[in-house]
């Protein structure tokens, strides 16, 4: 008989939490020194080669588990010339709607304050409500445009579209 204390989501709840430490690694970081502890006290009932091992060969899967962090995608290049085209277009205090896949990584880049708008909620009645808060420009990159606002083009480039709202 199999046992299930938590029924049918127990898996559920495991996936849900495996991929939110895969991807947020700094949820983890609270349960570190108990973790250490915890892997000290496991190591030390090993003999001193094995326990030099198996640290080594953590740390070997740690960094090549990593290894993607260390280097800027080439598709992400894209994406320092954002600071320079929100300077051509307006002054450091103007907000800005950057049309993204609410990955803020974009908008760090752009060097403003202002708001991620996801892609299908390009639409007149949303940019209405971002204009009457203050937005004054949309940032949308082409690869990601769904329909052109109607809105003033100030900007454009291979990458980049600028709209005045």
């Amino acid at each position: 008989m199999d046992y299930a204390p938590f029924g049918p989501i127990d898996g559920r709840v495991y996936v849900e939490v495996r991929f939110s430490f895969a991807h947020h690694g700094y949820y983890a970081l609270p349960i570190m020194p108990l973790l250490a502890l915890l892997v000290g006290v496991f190591l030390i009932s090993f003999d001193k080669r094995w326990a030099i091992a198996l640290v080594m060969l953590a740390i070997i899967e740690s960094v090549a588990n990593q290894q993607h962090d260390f280097f800027i995608k080439d598709r992400e290049y894209v994406k320092l010339q954002l600071t320079d085209i929100a300077n051509q277009v307006s002054n450091s205090q103007d907000l800005f709607a950057l049309a993204s896949n609410e990955n803020p990584n974009e908008f760090y880049f752009l060097n403003r304050k202002g708001w991620i708008v996801p892609n299908d909620h390009v639409v007149p009645s949303e940019l209405e409500k971002l204009k009457s808060m203050g937005c004054r420009f949309l940032v949308i990159r082409k690869e990601r445009l769904l329909e052109t606002p109607l809105l003033e083009k100030v900007f454009e480039n291979q990458d980049y579209l600028v709209f005045k709202m």
